[in-house]
């Protein structure tokens, strides 16, 4: 029983170093993000992964070049608007407003989606 046990436990550090290096993978080379989601739905694109999911049946709009339309994007200064707290932390590092708003943001993507709706739920709309 003994020897089982520490099978198990031996058996741990290889199983989570498996799971973090998937986790790795897939975050480094799944295509888009927070603020590739928020282009698309600027430059009309119903989703991110619509190419991907087999969607794009549709017809693509050409400028007068002959290049896609997509490929112009959009301008420096708007794409510098969407990234404002990112660039508020990277200038105030390791300040009280770094911690506070890293805490934040490890809350939220600790929290799942459904349960954060449940909660603004019971607070906003008298739920039960």
């Amino acid at each position: 029983m003994l020897a089982y046990i520490l099978r198990r436990l031996a058996l741990i550090l290889p199983t989570l170093f498996g799971i973090m290096l998937i986790n790795f993978v897939l975050v480094q080379f799944v295509p888009g993000g927070p603020v590739e989601q928020i282009l698309a739905q600027l430059e009309q694109e119903t989703d991110v992964f619509q190419g991907i999911a087999g969607g794009g049946g549709e017809i693509r709009q050409v400028s007068e070049k002959g290049d896609y339309l997509g490929a112009q994007g959009l301008p420096g200064d708007f794409i510098a608007d969407l990234v404002p707290l990112g660039i508020r932390k990277a200038v105030r590092d390791g300040t009280s407003f770094d911690s506070w708003t890293s805490s934040l943001i490890i809350v939220g993507y600790a929290i799942p989606g459904f349960l954060f709706a449940i909660l603004l739920l019971v607070l906003f709309a008298g739920g039960s």
